[in-house]
């Protein structure tokens, strides 16, 4: 199975395994240039102010974004809630996968772009990683999600090293 069936199908199990059964999202795989248009966007918006907000300017290579979805955005096509938006970076994704021992120069990992996509998950349902023990909260659900999964767990992640 390719990783991007791999991927699909964990993004439908996702939400019912959080018993969102009713729920569904989308995912996009992107390139860094286009987060970098998107975070443009993003960061040029008056209303996006804050810590997260100060972070994402600074960062050089965001790993995810997620975009929660309007509350009152029609979907007459579907009878599931749609929770939102999540975008991967697949070159932070390439660089994160250089350091797994087997993988080659410009192999993808399954382990790190489904790690992503349970972050951008927990994003779009209301978690964060502002203050210690958002972080703790977040990440003792990431680490029992990606053990559903056979996903390992990381802490290395550069949002983690500047919580407070």
């Amino acid at each position: 199975m390719t990783i991007e069936h791999r991927l699909e199908a964990l993004g439908r199990r996702l939400p019912k395994l959080l018993r969102l059964r009713d729920a569904d999202f989308l995912f996009f795989p992107v390139s860094n240039r286009e987060m970098n248009k998107i975070k443009r966007t993003l960061v040029a918006r008056e209303d996006f102010r804050g810590k997260e907000a100060r972070k994402i300017k600074k960062e050089k290579m965001v790993n995810v974004l997620s975009f929660p979805e309007p509350e009152y955005f029609p979907h007459p096509e579907g009878k599931k809630k749609m929770l939102g938006e999540v975008y991967l970076n697949l070159d932070y994704a390439l660089v994160e996968t250089r350091g797994t021992e087997g993988r080659g120069r410009n192999q993808l990992s399954y382990e790190i772009l489904g790690f992503l996509l349970i972050h951008g998950f927990l994003h779009l349902l209301g978690y964060r990683h502002d203050g210690k023990s958002d972080t703790i909260r977040m990440q003792r659900l990431e680490q029992k999600l990606c053990r559903a999964f056979k996903i390992p767990p990381r802490h290395s992640e550069p949002w983690d090293r500047t919580s407070s």
